[in-house]
């Protein structure tokens, strides 16, 4: 479950596939008229049952795409994008296990908020993913990317909450006030495991 900005405004993906910066897209309602604004960093994203007009169906992101909370629980469609792109989030982040995520830009989790929950739902991360916000995130499940992605931790607190996670790289780097919390987390790594920079660390 998302907690939701009581100031943010919502938006629905609606009318199969296309790409995030499409208005057509964009609805007030879910299973609304398109039309809406593209979202913005006070918008909370839902991706549902209502967005897909047939299975197997792609919402591409271009660029640079930013919302608020990011909820994803459309069955049998796809995530896609380059690996030059980005999706900011300045909220929570939930998939579901019916995603077939095809990212391979970067996830930015910039949050100012507390206990921003990130839900992976099981789907592996082919882009890195960088937590550079002065909030604080919790994992509720496991974490992982492909060999050649890493996690960052530049700003803000991560709590791994026990969960298994396993990725390319995890670095802490940036002058940002930051601390991880791994307490009874597994953790693989494929290649560098760089902590010099984490101001408090948690086992």
């Amino acid at each position: 479950m998302i907690s939701l900005n009581s100031e943010a405004a919502n938006r629905y993906w609606v009318g199969g596939a296309g790409a995030w910066g499409n208005t057509a897209h964009w609805s007030i309602n879910s299973g609304g008229k398109g039309g809406a604004s593209v979202p913005t960093s006070e918008d909370n994203v839902f991706i549902d049952n209502h967005s897909f007009s047939a299975p197997a169906q792609s919402l591409k992101i271009q660029g640079e795409a930013i919302c608020a909370n990011f909820k994803w629980t459309a069955m049998n469609a796809i995530l896609d994008g380059a690996i030059e792109t980005n999706l900011s989030v300045f909220g929570s982040f939930s998939f579901s296990a019916q995603v077939t995520n095809n990212f391979k830009g970067k996830i930015n989790f910039r949050s100012s908020l507390q206990e921003n929950k990130i839900t992976t739902a099981g789907k592996l991360f082919k882009g890195d993913l960088v937590f550079d916000g002065a909030g604080s995130w919790i994992l509720t499940d496991g974490l992982r990317t492909v060999k050649t992605a890493s996690v960052y931790l530049v700003k803000g607190s991560l709590n791994t909450n026990g969960k298994t996670i396993s990725c390319g790289s995890f670095i802490s780097n940036g002058e940002g006030t930051k601390s991880l919390n791994i307490s009874n987390s597994v953790i693989t790594i494929e290649n560098d495991w760089n902590l010099s920079k984490a101001t408090t660390l948690e086992f």
